[in-house]
């Protein structure tokens, strides 16, 4: 679920915003650079390898719906990144990134 993705800025060594997990990600990434998205099509859309998109909390799309009911405890985030498999990858390994997250009982 998002609002937009496309390039607005590029991971360089400095950049903070480039930090998961304690490992920064910068222009020596394999492909860095690699295809550029300057719009934001309702069929097509995306960030290139090296870049990333920041835009504000309140844009449409920057929540998940969760149930009423949902127990306080922990839950599992999970990304997938080409989930049909249009893309010809030598390792497909790293497609799937999950975090562990805490959520407590939400206020009505």
């Amino acid at each position: 679920m998002s609002f937009c993705l496309y390039d607005t800025g590029a991971c360089f060594k400095y950049d903070d915003i480039c930090m998961i997990d304690g490992k920064r990600f910068n222009e020596t990434m394999p492909n860095y650079g690699l295809g550029s998205y300057a719009t934001c099509g309702y069929t097509e859309q995306g960030i290139s390898v090296g870049g990333y998109d920041t835009y504000g909390l309140l844009y449409e799309g920057q929540y998940l719906q969760l149930p009423k009911d949902l127990d306080a405890g922990n839950y599992w985030l999970e990304i997938e990144v080409d989930p049909t498999h249009r893309y010809v990858e030598s390792n497909t390994e790293n497609n799937i990134y999950r975090k562990e997250i805490y959520l407590s009982k939400q206020e009505l």
